[in-house]
């Protein structure tokens, strides 16, 4: 548990998926204003893959859009190419 030893929250993830949840929340000017641009910015990209929304009704693989950002990082990360249905 990285907060029994003091390490800090990664929040950036929490606030994308904050907003990702309950996306009403990027209409409220006061709302906004609590998050960093980048949070805000990352969120609506989002938004936008993810047709319908999340939950329980997604491919059960995970989205495509997302499942392509991961296969992209680890194909840089480890110089082999990723792929998205595996």
């Amino acid at each position: 548990n990285p907060h029994a030893i003091g390490q800090k929250p990664i929040s950036f993830f929490r606030q994308v998926l904050a907003l990702i949840t309950y996306p009403e929340m990027l209409n409220n000017p006061a709302v906004l204003a609590s998050f960093q641009p980048d949070v805000v910015e990352r969120a609506r990209l989002y938004i936008s893959k993810i047709p319908g929304g999340t939950g329980a009704y997604q491919d059960s693989r995970g989205n495509e859009f997302i499942r392509h950002e991961i296969a992209d990082f680890l194909t840089r990360r480890d110089g082999y190419p990723g792929s998205v249905s595996e």
